[in-house]
């Protein structure tokens, strides 16, 4: 494999890329006069030895740091809370979101926590955004799953224990991303079918959305393509450098993609891990042919495009949606709600949630909560 090592910046996040580029964390680190980190991840992430990695990595540098690894499968409001007591507590300058999305979002929470005043819920959702405005501590964005693309993203998704609810967080784009496709090596090929189809499904939704973004429309084109060729390989050989390398890839372009917006998809499978605890990206992969064919009528030439991205010799729109179905099929994940005990009486409630989820008003076609409902009952 030719070297895909790069460093970037854009959109306002400044990106390390590339196979072992965890050895320049510590010049990093120190570049923000650092002399302790938190490292923020979680129990999965731990018991495959990473953090150690981290803390050698930072040691090299003479900077020192703790890990909290009590963040949840989906990030809470009280995971925030209990970080940043031990960012306080321990006195650190930096915090490092090690993981996957749900680690990577917590740093992000606590990241606006260490330089503001509590509770949380104050600075979730749009409004909540104008409240941070404190200078806060540096944020370093460490991916060791290739699906979510937190680190190159500008808002974080947290649940609010009490409404039960998740909401955003727009804390603004990390300091640096430091991506390093090696360490994506340990994961699972469930976890790696589940995460590839979280980046597609960022791809995809960027894509079709209506609003006007050239530069991050071509960027979800290249997402797509990337997943499509490169998906199957990663999760039947997880050793393999190319395709771990082009999903690390694929997954940061699919978070630089969805500035032009999500959809609808998004806003349904929202409510599947508030209620459910389902991964975000299994509820994803399930929902995503539904909600295409939901948006076909108003997408029919991007649909197309959309087909020819991912190798179909057939460039009808509805090739695209097949496309996806067979791609959730050869990697194993669900092709029913139904397989996930998810219950039909609990659809009117997540069908009036997704609703108040930001998402869906970038849909290309304007959704009711009736289309919700109806979407829920076809994905069952």
């Amino acid at each position: 494999m030719s070297d895909k090592s790069v460093f970037f910046e854009i959109y306002g996040v400044r990106v390390q890329f590339g196979w072992n580029s965890l050895c320049t964390l510590g010049a990093h680190a120190s570049a923000f006069n650092a002399k302790r980190a938190l490292i923020v991840t979680d129990g999965g992430v731990a018991a495959v030895g990473i953090p150690e990695q981290i803390v050698a990595a930072l040691k090299s540098d003479g900077i020192d740091s703790v890990i909290f690894d009590g963040v949840s499968e989906n990030p809470t409001d009280v995971n925030v809370q209990t970080g940043v007591k031990q960012f306080k507590d321990a006195s650190c300058d930096l915090i490092i979101g090690l993981g996957g999305g749900s680690p990577m979002d917590a740093a992000k929470g606590i990241r606006v926590l260490a330089s503001h005043l509590e509770p949380l819920h104050q600075y979730l959702g749009l409004k909540g955004a104008e409240n941070i405005v404190n200078p806060m501590p540096p944020l370093i964005e460490i991916p060791t799953t290739s699906g979510t693309g937190a680190e190159t993203s500008r808002g974080a998704v947290i649940t609010d224990t009490q409404k039960k609810i998740k909401s955003v967080l727009r804390s603004g784009m990390p300091s640096l991303a430091l991506v390093d496709p090696a360490l994506t090596v340990s994961m699972p090929p469930k976890l790696t079918a589940a995460t590839g189809m979280d980046a597609l499904s960022h791809c995809i939704e960027a894509y079709l959305s209506p609003q006007y973004h050239p530069t991050a429309e071509a960027i979800a084109f290249e997402g797509i393509r990337l997943i499509a060729e490169y998906l199957v390989t990663a999760v039947e050989n997880g050793n393999h450098q190319e395709a771990r390398t082009q999903m690390a890839m694929a997954s940061s372009m699919g978070a630089l993609a969805f500035q032009k917006g999500l959809g609808v998809t998004h806003s349904l499978s929202h409510q599947l891990s508030s209620e459910y605890n389902i991964h975000h990206g299994v509820a994803n992969a399930l929902l995503l042919p539904h909600t295409m064919a939901f948006n076909l009528d108003l997408t029919r030439d991007k649909m197309r495009r959309i087909a020819f991205a991912m190798g179909e010799t057939s460039l009808k729109p509805e090739a695209a949606i097949s496309a996806v179905k067979a791609l959730n099929k050869q990697i194993g994940l669900p092709e029913k709600l139904s397989e996930l005990k998810v219950s039909e009486d609990r659809i009117p409630l997540m069908a009036r949630n997704a609703m108040t989820d930001w998402c869906h008003s970038n849909n290309p076609r304007p959704c009711t909560e009736e289309d919700m409902k109806a979407l829920y009952l076809e994905a069952m």
